[in-house]
């Protein structure tokens, strides 16, 4: 294998694992990097187009038997994670036959959503699957659910008002967990080829991640840049963001997968796996 891929989510939320990442790594030409939804990069590690990167904590449990978790990286929550919303006609309690849109752009947010409502409300709404815009989400629908970028939406105006949850904010309620909604994952046939290209990629990613925690006004100005919130509200997006995969963030993790695969949507039980060789030179 002569040039690694490597996906990037095309959100905000993993900037502080990637800004100093490209600075890092763009003059490597062993190295290629793909831009795209959460969707498209799981679609893409599963086809072996790309050989690592971040995608849906839910398609890492579809693909685990070909994947390995990269150490140290994921995007998790503990409590609100501020960009991934069911925005309600109705008070969630009353969604039981509910018509529910769900963004086209993730997986992990919407199975999240299905153990919410399936599960802890004893709801059976119906889903339906549509492009994220939330005006044309809910004119057919109760509630709508949208992730990232596309969540970053003031409806303060929107008539009659909505109910706007925080699935982060909510599953903690529910569970007292902690919630991963990305990973980083490794094809375990790209670490048999090339492990330590992966382990310097790997070693490029905590670097990044290090410097921006030192430099977060640096982090939060190019947020900023692109949506004009103000520093309080990236200051406290990014404080509610947790990049690490600590073992409470994997037993969160893990229960999402136990509750994930209890509803019906997972054929059997999955558990995190780690490529604990990760930081292991063969040199």
């Amino acid at each position: 294998m002569s040039i690694l891929t490597v996906g990037r989510i095309e959100y905000l939320n993993i900037l502080p694992v990637y800004y100093y990442f490209d600075q890092h790594i763009g003059k490597d030409k062993d190295i290629k990097i793909i831009n795209a939804i959460p969707a498209k990069l799981n679609a893409l590690l599963e086809q072996g187009e790309i050989d690592l990167g971040p995608i849906s904590s839910f398609s890492y449990a579809e693909n685990a038997d070909k994947y390995l978790l990269i150490p140290d990286l994921s995007v998790s929550s503990i409590g609100k994670v501020r960009s991934i919303f069911l925005f309600s006609k109705k008070p969630i309690e009353e969604l039981t036959n509910a018509k529910i849109a769900l963004t086209n752009a993730s997986a992990t947010s919407i199975h999240l959503l299905k153990v919410i409502l399936e599960k802890y409300y004893n709801c059976k709404p119906s889903y339906t699957t549509m492009k994220p815009d939330l005006i044309s989400m809910l004119q057919a629908n109760d509630a709508a659910l949208l992730i990232g970028d596309d969540a970053f939406i003031d409806v303060s105006d929107f008539e009659p008002p909505l109910y706007k949850y925080d699935l982060g904010e909510v599953w903690n309620q529910i569970t007292g967990c902690s919630m991963t909604f990305a990973v980083w994952a490794v094809r375990k046939d790209s670490i048999a080829q090339c492990a330590d290209k992966i382990r310097e990629i790997y070693q490029a990613f905590m670097v990044s991640k290090e410097l921006s925690k030192k430099h977060k006004e640096e982090i939060v100005e190019i947020a900023d840049r692109k949506y004009n919130r103000g520093f309080q509200f990236w200051d406290e997006y990014y404080s509610g963001l947790n990049y690490d995969l600590t073992p409470d963030i994997v037993a969160g993790f893990n229960k999402f997968l136990l509750d994930t695969y209890e509803c019906g949507y997972l054929p059997r039980p999955i558990e995190a796996e780690i490529w604990r060789d990760a930081c292991v030179t063969n040199r």
